[in-house]
């Protein structure tokens, strides 16, 4: 062995430690994604996907490599809202403009007691065509 080899201590890092372990928080950063996507009330339970693409090229005579590390979340949508409105178009008798309503149909009866005892209110309605 040369003196070379006694004196200095030699650490393995591996490539996804190179550039002071950039790559790895890149890496968390798409991955804390993928667990706010999951744990998000309005996604599905498909699955979720990593990927991490490492290229490396050689250059300089290959005397050199770059390296280029790509991670990419796939996340799942939102969940679909739907809801059904009543079109309501009303004629006002003094002016005789017609303004047209929309009104949330709701799944719980109007002046219903919910389950904290409160009463349902009706939910506001749009309105379409006025400066309301």
């Amino acid at each position: 062995m040369d003196n070379v080899t006694k004196t200095k201590k030699v650490q393995k890092i591996g490539i996804l430690g190179i550039q002071n372990g950039q790559i790895i928080k890149n890496i968390d950063y798409e991955l804390d994604k993928i667990i706010n996507n999951i744990n998000d009330i309005n996604t599905d339970d498909k699955a979720r996907e990593l990927t991490i693409k490492i290229k490396i090229t050689p250059i300089n005579d290959k005397r050199q490599l770059l390296v280029e590390c790509t991670p990419t979340a796939k996340l799942r949508p939102l969940n679909t809202v739907q809801s059904t409105l009543f079109n309501i178009k009303e004629i006002d008798k003094e002016t005789g403009i017609i303004t047209t309503k929309l009104q949330e149909i709701t799944d719980v009866a109007i002046g219903q007691l919910n389950i904290d005892g409160e009463i349902q209110e009706a939910p506001e309605p749009i309105y379409i065509g006025t400066d309301m």
